[in-house]
């Protein structure tokens, strides 16, 4: 049996793994691509298309690490395609705590060809707006 040069399902799942609570979240970013384009969408603060891990990281945890009591996990809720398609899509769920006790979890979908290269987060906005105001 051949096999495929995309990242199988278990493999996705493995890089998103890294992300989950007790993980290391630097083994998921060694798998994000240096000129990812990671798209936040909504119409919040946050919301924009961040070009490259480094700008991303700086632009986004920047504001959310500071309001957060823990940093975020992530769980992988569900994977399509990998394997022989050469995209998958894993869907993920934040959770975190801020420090005026709001809950902060959201819901994230990724596509994976080998190295992260496109992501699009579908955020919660409003969400996101009142955690940014009630913890400033």
């Amino acid at each position: 049996m051949a096999t495929s040069k995309y990242p199988s399902l278990e493999e996705v799942k493995s890089i998103f793994a890294n992300w989950e609570s007790g993980g290391d979240p630097e083994k998921f970013f060694a798998r994000v691509s240096d000129e990812v384009e990671w798209l936040v969408m909504g119409h919040s603060e946050m919301s924009k298309l961040y070009v490259g891990k480094t700008f991303f990281r700086a632009s986004t945890f920047s504001i959310l690490n500071p309001i957060l009591t823990k940093p975020i996990t992530m769980s992988v809720r569900n994977v399509v395609g990998g394997g022989d398609q050469a995209w998958a899509v894993a869907e993920m769920t934040a959770d975190s705590v801020c420090k005026n006790g709001m809950v902060y979890d959201q819901v994230y979908a990724f596509n994976e060809e080998g190295q992260i290269v496109e992501v699009r987060a579908y955020v919660d906005t409003q969400l996101v707006t009142e955690v940014m105001e009630a913890n400033k």
